[in-house]
């Protein structure tokens, strides 16, 4: 389990790391057909980054939803 979940964790670390370091205050994560869109605001502009991660965007969500303390069984359209 641990290894299924190690590229979520780098996933959510490098998305910290380059947030912190390019002070944005907003992070938005938008799961797209064959892509996650990840977008940083940074001075009140949304910056746009494309990683093509698809295939783990549900467990970066639950992961989220873990760290929130949410129910992770609940799933909205």
């Amino acid at each position: 389990q641990a290894d299924a979940e190690a590229p979520v964790a780098r996933f959510i670390q490098t998305l910290f790391e380059s947030a912190i370091e390019s002070r944005a205050s907003d992070i938005h994560i938008e799961p797209e057909e064959n892509i996650i869109r990840v977008r940083q605001r940074i001075d009140g502009r949304l910056k746009e980054e494309i990683v093509n991660q698809k295939n783990i965007a549900s467990a970066i969500t639950s992961k989220f939803k873990i760290m929130a303390g949410l129910d992770i069984s609940e799933k909205r359209l």
